[in-house]
């Protein structure tokens, strides 16, 4: 039996969470993600009427998140590092774009592990 566009775009909007041909919630992915170039697909099957099918996932677009730490690339550039670092650091929520502690003790947290990284090279 072939799926209408109908059956198909309800189980798109629903999420997958219901079976393409009966609507049971009894779904079983039966396959790990398979990675396909920027496709994602996996294997399902519903228990109660038996079908399987492959829900494919593709990319549509990314989010942006925080700029990289720079990191030193040689000995001489440490020292230049780690005054960046401690400005980063002096100014969090302008310079990550913090919008709450969390963000910025997570980003404070890279800060650290960066300078002490540069400390080492300095020695």
């Amino acid at each position: 039996m072939a799926l209408t566009k109908e059956q198909i775009d309800n189980y798109i909007r629903r999420c997958g969470i219901r079976c393409l041909y009966c609507e049971s919630t009894a779904l079983e992915f039966v396959s790990n993600w398979e990675l396909d170039g920027s496709v994602v697909k996996r294997d399902v099957s519903c228990e109660d009427c038996q079908a399987d099918w492959t829900d494919v996932y593709e990319m549509s677009h990314a989010i942006e998140g925080y700029p990289p730490i720079p990191k030193p690339t040689e000995l001489e550039n440490a020292e230049a590092t780690l005054k960046e670092i401690a400005h980063m650091a002096a100014n969090p929520f302008t310079e990550f774009g913090c919008k709450s502690n969390v963000d910025l003790i997570r980003h404070l947290d890279k800060i650290m592990e960066l300078a002490n990284k540069g400390l080492k090279e300095i020695k």
